[in-house]
């Protein structure tokens, strides 16, 4: 997994809105709903709502705070 799919991960989990994570990386919105969609596919749980709305799943949840200390970590090296 690469660094700019966790990044575009956790934009659209602190805004649960995919047009506003594309504007925050600098993408196309088409571009965050693929990786996500790479993402949803590469596990066999649901990590973000579809659609973008409402309350993210606990596994979401969960993994989002691992990429949010991978992150710290990388860029803190």
């Amino acid at each position: 997994m690469s660094f700019r799919r966790i990044e575009y991960f956790l934009s659209v989990a602190k805004h649960l809105n995919f047009t506003k994570a594309a504007r925050e990386c600098y993408v196309a919105q088409a571009a965050i709903s693929q990786q996500i969609k790479q993402l949803r596919r590469s596990w066999a749980q649901t990590l973000q709502p579809r659609g973008g709305f409402g309350v993210p799943h606990p596994a979401g949840e969960y993994f989002a705070k691992q990429c949010q200390a991978v992150l710290a970590q990388y860029n803190g090296a």
